[in-house]
């Protein structure tokens, strides 16, 4: 409903800018029309009765038409966004997953975690689902074309939210202009994309530490070091991408869990 409701105001926009036009022609308009053309104005004059002249200045009317024709190619190319879309990228330890909630609470956005959705779909037993199954139980990963599609599905299903913020997706180029593609599709885009950034002898000390408390015996240095450079690989060329578009933001994910929720809602609360 907050989707539809987005869509049905642009629309209102559109339908009060020609009611806005129709009612300017119709204050001036003569009953039959001679135009003369000058690059600053449009004059229109008449002359139903030989001695009777109506002069009409479209000054007025070709500003409501520029502010029309405006508003219909920032929507075009994506420039007014209907919707509230967010990425957050962090490394492993970052608090990336617990900081997606909290945003996704405040802001009323869908939490979209690729790993949430395979789950989802392997245990509704769906087409796509079973398709993920068998590729996940030979041990390969799931090709981008079938992991957009499984995406495109879910974002389906999710109307109530007025927009979605992607937790650990994209992981690579070609998955994150994808996204952009399947978000064209939709009259929308991705608008702020933001980095947890976290010392890595920060995340080392967190990952270890929660590894002593959960008995996780396989999160050693060693693997937490391996995880981060294959983070870091991965993030880099994702980071390139939508500073180019300008979209990305870095904030500092060291400190208390609300300090820094609160540094990410002031870089939200910027672009809103």
């Amino acid at each position: 409903m907050v989707k539809i409701r987005i869509y049905l105001t642009v629309v209102m926009i559109r339908i009060y800018l020609i009611f806005i036009l129709i009612v300017i022609c119709l204050r001036h308009f003569s009953w039959s029309v001679q135009l003369s053309f000058n690059p600053i104005a449009v004059s229109i004059s008449h002359g139903y009765n030989r001695g009777c002249k109506i002069k009409y200045n479209f000054r007025v009317l070709f500003v409501a038409k520029v502010l029309y024709l405006t508003i219909e190619i920032f929507i075009h190319f994506n420039l007014i966004y209907l919707m509230l879309n967010l990425i957050l990228f962090g490394p492993p330890g970052s608090g990336k997953g617990t900081q997606s909630l909290k945003i996704a609470e405040k802001y009323n956005l869908a939490h979209i975690s690729t790993g949430d959705i395979f789950r989802s779909e392997i245990r509704n037993k769906t087409d796509l689902g079973l398709k993920v199954q068998s590729i996940i139980e030979k041990g390969e990963l799931v090709p981008d074309d079938l992991l957009i599609e499984i995406l495109e599905s879910a974002l389906n299903k999710l109307q109530e939210k007025a927009g979605y913020i992607f937790d650990g997706f994209p992981r690579t180029h070609r998955q994150a202009e994808d996204l952009d593609m399947l978000l064209k599709k939709r009259n929308d885009a991705v608008r702020l994309v933001i980095a947890l950034e976290v010392d890595q002898d920060e995340v080392v000390k967190r990952l270890l530490n929660r590894a002593r408390l959960e008995g996780r015996k396989d999160d050693t240095e060693e693997v937490i070091l391996n995880r981060m450079a294959v983070y870091h690989k991965q993030t880099a060329p994702l980071i390139d991408f939508y500073v180019k578009q300008g979209k990305f933001k870095s904030v500092p994910g060291v400190g208390s869990i609300d300090d820094i929720f609160d540094s990410i809602t002031e870089a939200i609360n910027e672009r809103i």
